[in-house]
């Protein structure tokens, strides 16, 4: 069959079209690929090695483009210096080249030596043109411990620059003893008043019997910045006898001082390692008492205020007290200079009793009111304090471990010995048996008067302050024997104190007996 022309026409230019699209068309582009991650940390990639073509035989092997340089070897490390001896360095401490004798001085204040042998040049270098070289001498003869080295301190104490002053004063309480306190106090007496502020602080941790008295005597000094750190030093002493000289300071015009006179009663006599004690002082630091005036108001009523409205555990010894002519009905007229309570109760007290007979102390959170002279008493004779004597049986350990009960109220105003025995009895359902006939020795019998008032505080604690009450110089006390809490002469419990064992199963957190 033949084609038409048309037809012919028509296939022609479809295969010259198609010709042309297949020759036209751009080359096929190979894969796409990407370069090889560079990690973050700024490595180079890891990439197989590439293995060299074979050698052909016969041929030599080829040799690389870039040879690498031969190893090179480190340089060597020069040895550490030497470190000088102290020979050496006292040596230099008499070199013209200042700063040798710089470097000296610093490496003997740095090596803590207590040499004799090097007080004599360190004295001398307590002259030198460079204060910085006199300071580091005064804190090397400090590092000695050696009381010889105190007179050439005390000339320091003199410098033109109060760096050396003040390090002087430093080595001088680092020496401590009967030398150091008495330099101290002439330290205290020097024209300068940061000298004397440096004196002041080094002689609240010096343990000397003189420095309360000399702590004393530095809230007359006539600069403020002394008198605040003199309180505050007191307090760090801790001397009871500080109380009324630290009150007299409440009534300062300077706000400061007051302050400062507030926080040393605070922490007068305070236990520093009872958590108690510190978590009241801290509490009392932080609470506050407004708007309280008092016209001829009673102290006992004042008191119950402090203890409502200044979250204080109060108990008073009212024997003490009323022989200083201290009774509840004591008209107060005051209106407080400071908030916090502890600060208040001081105030209330020189205000009932302008001659300062009646103070306080704390004793495991607890505020002890009563006259100074009882309070110290307290303090020598520790009745407050001591382990509970015990049989050590497991029924008595039992009894001991009931003893340390909180109660949440005591509230028992002027009731016979006999009916609080019988309160506590009932309350931790324990036992008591009382040899009224050892106490009746000491003038004590059931129908002795007790009052107490408190919250919150362990039984054993209770029984205490209340035998302390009647018989205040540890006469009477308390054990435990035959799973009973006895009360007795402290000559009948003495053999139990000797056996008595370590208590170290305290009661449960937040464990508490019902009120009595």
């Amino acid at each position: 069959m033949s084609r038409s022309p048309l037809a012919l026409v028509v296939v022609f230019l479809t295969a010259a079209w198609l010709y042309a699209a297949v020759a036209g068309s751009p080359p096929p582009q190979p894969p796409l690929s990407l370069p090889p991650i560079i990690p973050l940390t700024g490595e180079k990639p890891v990439t197989a090695p590439v293995a060299p073509p074979p050698a052909k035989p016969g041929s030599a092997p080829p040799q690389p483009a870039n040879p690498p340089a031969p190893p090179v070897a480190p340089p060597p490390v020069a040895p550490p210096p030497k470190a000088l001896t102290v020979e050496v360095m006292v040596a230099q401490l008499r070199s013209p080249d200042a700063q040798k004798r710089l470097a000296a001085a610093e490496g003997l204040a740095n090596s803590n030596t207590r040499d004799p042998t090097v007080i004599e040049p360190l004295a001398a270098a307590l002259a030198d043109a460079d204060p910085q070289v006199r300071s580091l001498a005064a804190i090397a003869l400090g590092h000695t411990q050696n009381k010889t080295a105190i007179a050439p301190l005390m000339t320091a104490l003199k410098d033109e620059q109060f760096s050396v002053r003040a390090d002087a004063v430093r080595a001088i309480q680092e020496i401590g003893g009967e030398a150091a306190m008495t330099a101290l106090a002439t330290a205290l007496k020097s024209g300068d008043e940061n000298t004397r502020v440096e004196a002041v602080h080094a002689i609240g941790r010096v343990n000397d019997p003189r420095a309360g008295a000399a702590l004393v005597e530095a809230l007359r000094d006539p600069q403020p910045a002394v008198v605040i750190e003199a309180a505050a030093a007191l307090g760090e002493v801790g001397d009871l006898k500080a109380l009324r000289p630290l009150v007299v300071t409440l009534k300062s015009a300077d706000p400061m001082i007051r302050r400062a006179a507030a926080r040393g009663v605070r922490w007068l006599g305070v236990a520093k390692d009872c958590e108690e004690d510190l978590a009241f002082r801290q509490k009392m630091e932080k609470r506050r008492l407004k708007g309280f005036k008092w016209e001829g108001t009673a102290f006992g009523g004042i008191l119950q205020v402090l203890r409502d409205s200044g979250g204080m555990n109060v108990h008073v010894r009212w024997k003490p007290l009323t022989a200083a002519k201290i009774t509840p009905t004591t008209p107060v007229t005051l209106s407080p200079a400071l908030q916090e309570p502890d600060a208040v109760l001081t105030e209330v007290l020189l205000a009932a009793d302008p001659k300062g007979e009646a103070a306080w102390m704390i004793y495991r959170g607890i505020v002890i009111v009563s006259t100074l002279a009882d309070l110290e008493a307290c303090v020598a004779a520790r009745t407050l304090y001591g382990e509970i004597p015990c049989a050590g049986g497991p029924a008595d350990l039992e009894v001991r471990q009931k003893l340390g009960l909180r109660l949440p109220k005591v509230e028992c105003p002027d009731v016979p010995l006999s009916g609080f025995v019988q309160s506590l009895q009932d309350a931790l359902k324990v036992d008591f048996k009382v040899n009224w006939q050892a106490l009746k020795e000491f003038e004590v019998t059931g129908e002795s008067r007790v009052t107490v008032s408190l919250l919150d505080v362990p039984a054993e604690r209770v029984l205490r302050l209340a035998l302390h009450d009647l018989e205040p110089t540890g006469k009477i006390g308390f054990g435990v024997k035959d799973g009973a809490v006895l009360i007795t002469s402290s000559a009948e419990l003495a053999p139990l104190r000797r056996q008595a064992a370590p208590f170290s199963a305290p009661p449960a957190p937040g464990a508490s007996a019902p009120p009595p």
